[in-house]
């Protein structure tokens, strides 16, 4: 991967694990990246102990000589060392987006980390800790299908929007220059989207546009924001299934709630941890009359309020 910074190592599918490290966190750091300081840094520390481990299993790790085995190993060996089943899970996310990127630049043929299963999470809880947010919005995959799943748990947790709001959005809904969706429904309403669900949502319609090419327009919703593998608008009970699955990819929980409404509660809990005002975060979510909050008259101060407070923008 050629670069135009001469301190950024040449990389090579010979390229050791340390120098794919490397590129990938320069690529993190670039100007525009919609990653956060915070989990930069996490992924930074993460793959900097999954190297160093690497050369306790394998004689010489590059970045395409990485298997499954290794990754397993990495993760008993953090069990020994008696981490818990969220730090794994997010150690397990950053080795994968590390082999995502090198899939992207044909590095790598093989995702190691995808036959890696963690052990059960025990919980008291439905509600999704930060953490789990960020680690959530790293399962699903760079296919069609998987940017399409990441752009509806980013919406989902970025808006607070309910499944059937989900649902009803169409492309006109979206406005990715403004960074904002306009739900429809009883409670319509402007909601403002962050650098994360922006990002999401234009990998997602890039993709979409591909995977739709070939297609009869006849066959196909084409006015719909998500659409099912056949092109038709997705269901209730289809959205469910994605958001429970990934879900419980996170937390292995065999019982509590996994739907859209885990995500749209995060949302709340979130943004008034956080300092949000409480009519403001009803309006956002619909559950109360904007004009009887005030916020209708100053749109613009209720998004700022979103901006300080989400914390994934």
């Amino acid at each position: 991967m050629p670069s135009g910074d001469p301190s950024i190592p040449h990389l090579t599918p010979i390229s050791g694990i340390e120098i794919g490290v490397d590129v990938f966190v320069a690529e993190l750091e670039k100007a525009g990246s919609p990653i956060s300081e915070a989990t930069r840094q996490a992924y930074e520390s993460d793959l900097r102990q999954f190297a160093r481990f690497l050369h306790t299993v394998v004689a010489g790790p590059t970045v395409t000589s990485i298997e499954v085995g290794a990754v397993r190993a990495f993760c008993n060996h953090l069990q020994t060392q008696g981490r818990g089943p969220r730090t794994l899970a997010r150690k397990l996310a950053s080795v994968r987006a590390l082999h995502r990127f090198l899939q992207k630049r044909d590095l790598s043929s093989v995702d190691p980390t995808a036959g890696v299963k963690l052990p059960g999470m025990a919980s008291d809880s439905a509600g999704l800790a930060r953490d789990d947010v960020e680690t959530l919005m790293c399962l699903p995959d760079e296919s069609y299908l998987g940017t399409r799943d990441r752009a509806i748990l980013e919406l989902l947790y970025g808006t607070g929007i309910r499944l059937s709001e989900l649902l009803a959005l169409n492309l006109s809904s979206v406005d990715v220059e403004a960074a904002s969706i306009h739900v429809i429904g009883p409670r319509q309403r402007t909601v403002p989207l962050g650098v994360h669900a922006v990002s999401a949502i234009r990998s997602y319609l890039r993709q979409r546009a591909e995977a739709l090419l070939d297609r009869q327009v006849e066959d196909l919703d084409v006015g719909a924001l998500f659409l099912s593998s056949r092109g038709r608008r997705l269901r209730s009970r289809s959205v469910q299934r994605i958001v429970e699955r990934y879900l419980l990819k996170l937390t292995a929980r065999d019982g509590g709630a996994h739907g859209p409404g885990v995500l749209r509660s995060a949302f709340a809990e979130h943004l008034t941890e956080s300092g949000a005002d409480a009519a403001g975060v009803a309006a956002l979510l619909g559950t109360q009359n904007a004009t009887a909050t005030g916020t209708s008259a100053d749109p613009q101060g209720l998004r700022e309020r979103y901006l300080r407070a989400h914390p994934r923008v």
